[in-house]
């Protein structure tokens, strides 16, 4: 066991049977055993660290890595992991990779309360709510989320070269990803329709494709997140449309009916 800096850890482990390490991971005492108790007959020891920081990092590990370290208690929650994943979200090279996302964005966002909402849409230079169309909003930019434990989370349509998809990430919009915007407050708005608590989060994501290549592609865009609120009985969808404006559907078989969620796109 090494304790530095970033705390405490030591060798990991995978299961003999697993070899693609689609398991959890141990951490290893200097005996060779587990410190979850393991057998070292069914483990195989390889050199990469274990911190109980990983996604797939065994919590019982890690709670009794921290004990021999003298740090009951403060092991890294199971989301410890997630929010540095979330650095770029908007498209991902495989569908492993966009499962990670969808998990890291599960771990800190799903019990969350939604204390307040901002829509960043362009500056028409008018007071009338233009992005709202009925029983869709449309906004140029994006929105934003205050969380009742502080945080501000952001949803961006980004783009770079022919990829496009939804950004997210812990922060405003202005200034880390715009530098002017009309930011319209619609707290009230998605209190009367949309989901006032994340109980579940699904995301949808598209295949992308190279220019003048029909087949198959491997990398994915993320084009679509789903927040389900099951106490109220509500969802809101937010999308990127045609145009590369970003909607938000509080009606699930309207986004249908607009060709949202079909066959196309990879539900996880």
């Amino acid at each position: 066991m090494i304790i530095d800096a970033d705390g405490p850890w030591t060798a990991v482990a995978r299961l003999v049977v697993d070899r693609e390490q689609r398991g959890e991971e141990h951490g290893v005492t200097d005996d060779g055993a587990t410190f979850c108790g393991l057998s070292p007959d069914l483990v195989e020891v390889y050199r990469h660290p274990f911190s109980g920081r990983g996604r797939s990092d065994c919590r019982t590990c890690a709670r009794r890595l921290y004990e021999v370290a003298g740090l009951p208690g403060k092991e890294p929650t199971p989301a410890a992991w997630a929010r540095p994943l979330l650095r770029w979200t908007a498209w991902v090279t495989n569908g492993a990779d966009a499962a990670m996302v969808t998990d890291a964005l599960r771990q800190v966002l799903t019990g969350r309360a939604v204390t307040a909402v901002r829509y960043a849409d362009l500056d028409y230079e008018s007071e009338h709510p233009y992005w709202h169309e009925g029983d869709r909003d449309t906004v140029g930019h994006g929105l934003e989320l205050d969380l009742d434990d502080g945080s501000t989370w952001s949803v961006i349509w980004e783009q770079q070269g022919h990829s496009t998809g939804l950004g997210i990430s812990a922060e405003p919009l202005i200034p880390n990803h715009l530098h002017q915007a009309r930011i319209w407050n619609v707290t009230r708005h998605w209190r009367r329709r949309g989901p006032r608590t994340i109980s579940q989060i699904e995301t949808f994501w598209w295949p992308e494709r190279p220019p003048g290549d029909s087949g198959p592609s491997s990398a994915l865009s993320l084009g679509g997140l789903v927040l389900h609120d099951f106490d109220r009985d509500r969802q809101a969808s937010v999308v990127i449309d045609e145009h590369f404006d970003v909607r938000i559907y509080f009606s699930p078989s309207r986004a249908r009916r607009d060709g949202y969620f079909t066959d196309n796109y990879v539900s996880l």
